[in-house]
């Protein structure tokens, strides 16, 4: 408890030091939009053989003031561990995050969620659910974007989720192309780390701003 409340304080000091500092360019990054992902992946030991991992995600973020952000983002993860085995993870994590513009181009996003997550395991041979469990889950990212040009936009985003059922380290690099004036596609991978095993996967996401 003492260092998820220590990581709390230094994650919220951050933020703090990044809202009072001066914003050094103002970037033509739009951060009113919703999306989904849909993503396939593999365990470390099994890249190449095996796709354990399927999983869709889907949320949003909204432009509240000048560079304040509300956020959601909702996922359903799909792992198969073994033959016999599915592991069904659902998360739901509204949040807010801040917005620096670093310098013409380059926007630095920080963001605290604190949310639900919910946790079940079923054989598949018998259909008999073996463990199903909810708990609270909070979180922080902090996301480089970078615009390339008026349709090429990449980013860098490391992220942490933290609850009595999961805790999770994501690292994600994605690109998204801006194919009509109000629609992007992207492609993107992430690698996860839960402790216990990590996971490679990549995938294919739509980006609607409004």
């Amino acid at each position: 408890m003492d260092a998820k409340l220590t990581c709390s304080v230094v994650f919220v000091t951050f933020l703090g030091e990044m809202f009072i500092s001066p914003v050094n360019a103002e970037n033509r990054f739009n951060y009113n939009y919703l999306y989904a992902d849909l993503a396939a992946g593999s365990f470390n030991d099994d890249i190449g053989t095996n796709s354990n991992v399927t999983s869709l995600s889907v949320g949003g973020k909204k432009l509240i003031q000048e560079h304040i952000l509300a956020t959601l983002d909702y996922e359903a993860r799909f792992i198969h561990p073994n033959n016999n085995t599915t592991t069904e993870n659902y998360t739901l994590l509204p949040g807010g995050a801040l917005r620096y513009s670093i310098e013409e181009g380059w926007d630095l996003i920080a963001g605290a969620k604190l949310g639900y997550v919910w946790s079940s395991q079923t054989n598949d041979i018998t259909d008999e659910k073996v463990f199903s469990d909810g708990d609270f889950m909070w979180g922080g990212d902090v996301s480089l974007k970078y615009e390339l040009d008026q349709h090429w936009q990449i980013s860098l985003t490391g992220e942490m989720r933290r609850s009595d059922i999961l805790d999770e380290d994501i690292f994600n690099i994605r690109a998204d192309y801006q194919i009509f004036p109000r629609m992007a596609l992207a492609g993107f991978y992430n690698h996860r780390n839960n402790g216990k095993t990590t996971v490679n996967e990549g995938g294919i996401s739509v980006k609607y701003w409004y």
